[in-house]
């Protein structure tokens, strides 16, 4: 990433929003090193949060605020829905779920960064069709060494170019029972081959 880069999507009041945070990463590390980036680190999990909000005042992290509560809900709220420059999340989901889960942070010009393990084109293009639906450009894969690891991780980014529809995300579960880029187990029996190429069946990677 060079300095133009930096300053667009980490500068001086730019929004983060961390999706499924855990221990806060990478949220955390993020605010550390991009001081006057503003962080939200999201997670569903009331254990998780309170350890979150205990750390944040012990390091003193005035631009940084935890939210318990699940992504569907919380991109329906007028303060965080197309907010954000950045929304970042790790391996939490299948990228088709994950699209619907983090693109609608996403402010126009914003991206989804989601850290991903080797080996994702496939699932990657299995959830170009969500992306697509959710606002986003075309899906860009690449690979990223953290720390000493036998095997390169991924980075998936999409870019937002237009706003998400009012009826995603879905209600609460249905991203992880019905991904969007997979059609229902109804719909597979009936499918036409034609469907089913339209719809992106799933790889062994995001089913």
């Amino acid at each position: 990433m060079n300095p133009a880069e930096r300053a667009r999507w980490f500068g001086e009041g730019a929004r983060l929003l961390d999706v499924g945070t855990g221990a806060g990463f990478p949220g955390l590390p993020l605010a550390i090193v991009f001081p006057g980036t503003r962080v939200t680190l999201l997670d569903g999990t009331r254990k998780k949060t309170d350890f979150l909000s205990v750390v944040v005042e012990a390091l003193g992290f005035e631009g940084v605020e935890v939210v318990n509560g699940r992504a569907e809900e919380l991109a329906r709220n007028p303060e965080h829905r197309e907010k954000y420059d950045v929304v970042a999340s790790r391996a939490l989901a299948g990228l088709p779920e994950l699209a619907e889960l983090t693109l609608p942070f996403c402010k126009i010009g914003g991206m989804s960064v989601a850290l991903k393990g080797a080996d994702v084109e496939a699932e990657a293009k299995s959830a170009a069709s969500a992306a697509a639906q959710m606002g986003a450009s075309k899906t860009l894969v690449r690979s990223i060494n953290l720390g000493q690891r036998p095997q390169a991780d991924t980075v998936v980014v999409w870019h937002k170019t237009s706003p998400t529809p009012r009826a995603f995300p879905r209600r609460t579960g249905i991203p992880h029972k019905r991904p969007l880029a997979v059609p229902a187990p109804a719909a597979r029996k009936a499918a036409t081959p034609e469907a089913i190429t339209s719809t992106a069946p799933p790889t062994k990677d995001s089913t």
